[in-house]
C-alpha cells in the first residue's frame, strides 16, 4: 500500500515555488509532510518528514520517492558505496568512493526478478547526458542517502518470472 494525499497548499515567494502535501501513510495513524521547494534558480529542494503513530506499528519497509528521468539522462555517478549494488544488510563489504556506470548496466538481472541496482551510503547521485548536463541529488540532513537506478520501472518488477519479462523503459 501506498501513501495518499490528504491536503496539498502551493504557495509562490519571490521567484521560488513552494509545494507542499500532507499524506497519510498506511500503518496506524502514521503520517507524513512532503515538501517541493523549486527555486528561481533551477535548485529543487524535496523535505520528507515522517511521523509514525497508533499503537503495534509494523515495521514501516520503505521510505523514499521515487522519479522517471528522461533517457538522455544514462550515466549515472555517485559517492558513496559500490561499484556494485549494495543494501544496508550488506553493505560494509563495499568500499566508499566515487563511482559511475550506464544506468542500463548497473542493475542485476536476478533468475526471478526483484529489488536491484541500490547503492548505500551516497552522499550525492548524478544522472548526465553524454554533454554532462543533467541532475544531482544530495542529502542536506547529513544522513547518506541510498539511490537505485534502473532502465524500467519499480513496479516492472512485480509479477514477473524472468529478467526477460521486464519491459524496457525509456
Amino acid at each position: 500500500p501506498r501513501s495518499t494525499v490528504t491536503k496539498r497548499t502551493g504557495e509562490k515567494s519571490g521567484g521560488d515555488y513552494r509545494l507542499a502535501y500532507e499524506l497519510a501513510v498506511p500503518a496506524g495513524q502514521t503520517t507524513a509532510s512532503l515538501t517541493y521547494t523549486f527555486a528561481a534558480d533551477g535548485r529543487i529542494d524535496v523535505a520528507l518528514e515522517l511521523r509514525p503513530a497508533g499503537e503495534k506499528l509494523p515495521v514501516i519497509p520503505r521510505v523514499g520517492l521515487s522519479a522517471a528521468l528522461i533517457p538522455d539522462l544514462r550515466e549515472w555517478s555517485w559517492f558513496g558505496r559500490g561499484p556494485a549494488e549494495n543494501y544496508s544488510d550488506r553493505s560494509e563489504g563495499y568500499p566508499l568512493g566515487v563511482w559511475f556506470g550506464d544506468v542500463a548496466k548497473l542493475w542485476f538481472p536476478y533468475s526471478e526478478p526483484q529489488e536491484t541496482a541500490n547503492r548505500t551510503g551516497v552522499r550525492w547521485a548524478a544522472f548526465l547526458d553524454q554533454k554532462g548536463s543533467g541532475l544531482r541529488f544530495l542529502g542536506t540532513d547529513g544522513q547518506p542517502l541510498e539511490v537505485g537506478a534502473y532502465p524500467f520501472g519499480q513496479d516492472d518488477l512485480e509479477n514477473r518470472l524472468h529478467p526477460t519479462d521486464i519491459p524496457a523503459r525509456d
